[in-house]
């Protein structure tokens, strides 16, 4: 092979079938290309027409340089070889996520993607994890650069699509879905119930979601529940309950509490709210949903359970303020999103549950607890939302 300049050498696709191995005629296809003189490979595309025109990277070879080179189909194991160590730079203000960490060591078992993540600081003493995921049988192509996608699953049975990105020549990066695009992930951290993935245009400004290794109810210590006698009617909240004494059993979810922003607060209302569903109301198959997508935060399987949780720090609210109104005005806006769109959105529906844990910054965290029925199911004996904000 050889350039000139405004020239692009063409080559027959029947002579690549004839002596590339695993190549056909009229299918596009990834094709890594070793570049003997320079001693480097470069990811190219045959389009999947009568011939296949590379343009040789000006790195690696100038204007009438004479280049040998050899050609084979780029296989995804082939592409993860290629795959650099991968070096991802998170905020340094979060105790709670790592600082620094690397993925390496990938490798293709079946149809699986595994690669191993080491994290500076320890996150609850861990150094060091696992990523591992369904991957897709074939390299993807976008905008000059290959791509292999996989989806990890996390307990609760949600799906999230990540993919590996590189054209051969640059960095490789990782992407996450979100929204209709994939975004660059800017950090990764795991606690060993969650697997935090920060994506965002750099490390400052970083957006995380977080996926679920581990059932989070393991992690909390609820206190008694109560059900509370009602004085006023309405047709919103059938029963009330309180929860008081809740308590993380690890120091990480405390100092989440006292420091964390609004998504991380809200995190931990959730999974306060599904340890209650499990362990407390007995619901089976509950799923925890990512904030950002909004609507229910968490709904059971069959679709008859839905449930809008909120986490809440008293320091945080204004001063002066009466509790009894934070705490009502929040519950209020609870069964609005519960009635007026969780239960038109969700047919299958039954029975929803606002649940609004708070604390004053001490360790203890107590729940209030508002059972709602569809208005079909509804009650006559239904229980007013301010006598239970006291």
């Amino acid at each position: 092979m050889y350039t000139q300049r405004n020239i692009t050498q063409e080559i027959n696709a029947s002579f690549l079938e004839e002596v590339v191995p695993g190549f056909r005629r009229g299918y596009p296809t990834p094709l890594a290309v070793y570049y003997h003189q320079a001693g480097a490979t470069r990811f190219h595309r045959y389009a999947g027409g009568p011939s296949w025109s590379p343009r040789v990277p000006s790195e690696i070879a100038k204007s009438g340089d004479v280049s040998t080179v050899t050609v084979e189909v780029l296989t995804p194991e082939r592409f993860i070889e290629a795959i650099p160590q991968l070096t991802f730079i998170g905020p340094d203000q979060t105790p709670w996520t790592a600082t620094v960490s690397a993925m390496g060591d990938l490798e293709l078992l079946g149809n699986r993607l595994r690669a191993q993540v080491v994290q500076d600081p320890p996150v609850e003493k861990i150094s060091g994890f696992e990523m591992s995921g369904e991957r897709e049988e074939s390299l993807g192509f976008v905008k000059g650069t290959f791509f292999l996608e996989f989806r990890i699953v996390d307990v609760f049975g949600n799906r999230r699509h990540l993919r590996l990105y590189s054209d051969g020549r640059m960095q490789a990066w990782l992407g996450l879905k979100s929204g209709g695009g994939f975004r660059h992930v800017r950090a990764i951290s795991s606690d060993g119930t969650r697997l935090r993935i920060g994506i965002g245009p750099d490390a400052s400004r970083t957006d995380f979601s977080t996926i679920y290794v581990d059932d989070p109810s393991s992690i909390y210590s609820l206190g008694e529940m109560r059900e509370k006698l009602a004085v006023c009617q309405t047709a919103k909240a059938r029963r009330v309950y309180q929860i008081e004494g809740t308590k993380p059993l690890r120091m990480l979810e405390r100092v989440i509490i006292q420091r964390g922003n609004k998504y991380d607060s809200g995190r931990i209302g959730a999974e306060i709210a599904y340890a209650i569903s499990k362990c407390k109301f007995g619901l089976e198959e509950i799923v925890l949903v990512e904030p950002a997508k909004g609507g229910r935060d968490l709904y059971t399987r069959d679709g008859r359970a839905v449930m809008q949780s909120r986490m809440l720090r008293m320091t945080d609210q204004p001063f002066g303020r009466p509790r009894s109104e934070i705490l009502r005005y929040e519950l209020d806006q609870m069964i609005w999103k519960l009635t007026m769109q969780d239960f038109p959105n969700n047919p299958s529906a039954r029975v929803g549950y606002a649940m609004l844990s708070y604390s004053d910054g001490a360790d203890l965290i107590t729940t209030t607890v508002l059972e709602v029925l569809h208005r079909e199911q509804r009650s006559r004996h239904a229980v007013h939302v301010e006598s239970v904000a006291h």
